[in-house]
């Protein structure tokens, strides 16, 4: 009887575990339409309770894509999801004008790392995205944003 409930309790536990090698990351899309509030929590990541996930393995990353207006001030568009990263620009979070519109890309692999939010990379901001990845948790760069 004992026996048979610790390998419940195990399987319990390895569904609900990633794969090894795998990960989960985020998943939404965003693009400015006539109400540019319709789906911006993908936006600033304020991610709903249940938020939408998919599983991810390597080489495949989390990948936040975003677009923004010519003058970087307004957010055009964001997609975060399980993908091969873009060669938009080097390193893990960078940004990129060589078209009209700036492109801003974040990758990562590690579970749900994808919840940047890319109002960061807003040309108002006055912290660079880059130094906020420095950060060793998320409440670090909530404290350097608003408590400074």
């Amino acid at each position: 009887m004992f026996r048979s409930r610790c390998y419940l309790a195990g399987l319990t536990l390895w569904l609900f575990l990633p794969l090894s090698g795998s990960f989960n990351c985020f998943t939404c899309s965003y693009t400015l339409s006539g109400d540019p509030s319709v789906g911006y929590y993908c936006v600033n990541a304020t991610l709903p309770t249940s938020p939408p996930i998919v599983s991810c393995s390597k080489p495949h990353m989390c990948v936040t894509t975003a677009v923004f207006n010519e003058e970087r001030s307004q957010v055009r568009s964001v997609f975060r999801t399980c993908r091969q990263p873009d060669n938009i620009c080097t390193g893990s979070n960078c940004c990129e004008q060589t078209g009209v519109y700036p492109v801003c890309q974040h990758k990562c692999d590690t579970d749900m790392c994808d919840i940047l939010n890319a109002e960061l990379w807003l040309r108002s901001n006055s912290i660079r995205p880059a130094t906020c990845f420095t950060c060793v948790a998320a409440f670090i760069c909530v404290h350097l944003l608003y408590f400074k």
